[in-house]
């Protein structure tokens, strides 16, 4: 059991790390710890013996180097964090902190738009935020993860439980959601993919028999080449036809699982693209992406992919009749 003594002693650890990442207001840490106003005002009473803190205002910090990047290093950081907040669906404390310590090496005015992004994390809600921890534990430690999950095809609604010995942790490049991937051992028994939204109670089993290793052969970037976004079943080419006016859009796609070709007489463009298809055999990642350019593509083939596709058409245009 943490005594008391402790357990200041953790907090005071924590609060030097977070004024070292950026200036606070008491109200803040005191939101952040749980506490009232006046511990946290004893605590930086008391961190002060330990540590240089600043104060302007009603916000203190310490000053801390940092790491000097250069701009396209910069950059390149500052997007990496961008990305990182698109995806993130729940305010969880170690995920923030984890950015904020991104920013601290970021020249202005990009540290300051992270903090930002960081503070809007914050808003959103907490109620699954322990579900990050749980799938960082369950990997970087190899430990079972126990979660019950709502598959999207279900036709009854209700949650399967299931056991993952966790491979790897995935951002779909599509929708930029996060998704966990492993060895399903209890039903499946096979390598699964479960997007993180989905999951629920979530639990590491830290019992001997919940230890496993992750086979030295597998690799996750060659098992999710063939996939169009998340979804890895069979392979599947599909043909597609562009408009001449979308020609030059198309030049500036990235070239995963995207073959374009020489443009016909009439200006059209041929592109060949690979996905992988769900249980039913249809390649729903890819044409969700083809949905998206309207009336400036056409499904060429397969002929079964292409009658999908004019079904869902068809279907979406009674919406409108």
């Amino acid at each position: 059991m943490t005594t008391r003594n402790q357990a200041k002693a953790l907090r005071l650890a924590r609060l030097r790390e977070l004024l070292q990442l950026r200036p606070r207001r008491v109200t803040e840490l005191a939101g952040q710890f749980g506490t009232s106003r006046r511990t946290i005002e004893r605590d930086l009473a008391d961190l002060r013996e330990l540590a240089d803190i600043r104060q302007r205002d009603h916000e203190y910090w310490i000053d801390a180097p940092r790491d000097a990047l250069n701009p396209v290093e910069a950059l390149a950081v500052h997007s990496a964090t961008r990305l990182l907040v698109h995806h993130a669906q729940i305010n969880e404390q170690n995920y923030r902190t984890a950015l904020e310590k991104l920013a601290r090496s970021l020249p202005e005015p990009a540290r300051s738009s992270v903090h930002r992004s960081v503070e809007e994390l914050a808003d959103k809600s907490s109620v699954n935020s322990r579900h990050l921890d749980q799938v960082a534990q369950a990997w970087f430690e190899q430990q079972v993860l126990r979660f019950d999950y709502l598959s999207l095809g279900s036709t009854t609604g209700k949650k399967r439980p299931q056991e993952l010995e966790v491979y790897f942790f995935e951002i779909s490049r599509t929708n930029l959601a996060a998704y966990v991937l492993g060895y399903e051992r209890s039903w499946h028994r096979a390598i699964r993919v479960y997007k993180l939204d989905r999951m629920s109670n979530l639990q590491v089993d830290r019992s001997a028999a919940g230890r496993y290793e992750i086979p030295a052969d597998f690799d996750p970037h060659e098992f999710l080449s063939g996939a169009w976004g998340i979804v890895v079943g069979e392979p599947i080419e599909v043909s597609l036809r562009f408009k001449p006016q979308v020609a030059q859009q198309l030049l500036e796609l990235p070239p995963h699982n995207l073959e374009i070709g020489e443009a016909d007489a009439d200006g059209s463009v041929p592109v060949l693209a690979r996905a992988g298809t769900g249980p039913d055999g249809i390649p729903h990642d890819l044409l969700a992406w083809v949905r998206g350019w309207g009336a400036a593509v056409e499904v060429v083939g397969p002929p079964r992919i292409r009658e999908y596709m004019r079904s869902e058409l068809t279907a979406a245009l009674r919406h409108y009749d």
